[in-house]
């Protein structure tokens, strides 16, 4: 008779066992589908970012140039008007030794 609840006991526990196996082995494949589905999301998260990341540094670049052509111009428009301040201030001391002149 203890043979007999040995062996239904045995039994119990290789069935639990397998019951279990089933259950880590389930679960395992379904951990194993999350990781690869995180793993797409993950490649697809950084080729997104890379192409973002060139965009960006296309669009820099081109504000860069921009921004000398534009320092240039300012440049130019600077030295434009210093030389026209200059053409007032020579025009002004013209006219006024002509004033002095007529006057004398």
């Amino acid at each position: 008779m203890q043979i007999a609840v040995l062996e239904k006991s045995e039994k119990r526990q290789v069935f639990d066992l397998q019951e279990c196996i089933i259950k880590n082995t389930a679960n395992l494949a379904e951990r194993d589908s999350g990781i690869r589905k995180l793993t797409a999301a993950l490649h697809d998260a950084s080729e997104n970012f890379a192409s973002e990341k060139a965009q960006l540094k296309s669009h820099i670049s081109n504000l860069s140039e921009h921004l000398t052509t534009e320092e240039a111009r300012t440049k130019e428009w600077e030295l434009q008007c210093e030389s026209l301040a200059n053409e007032i201030v020579q025009c002004e001391a013209n006219k006024n030794e002509m004033e002095n002149v007529h006057e004398a």
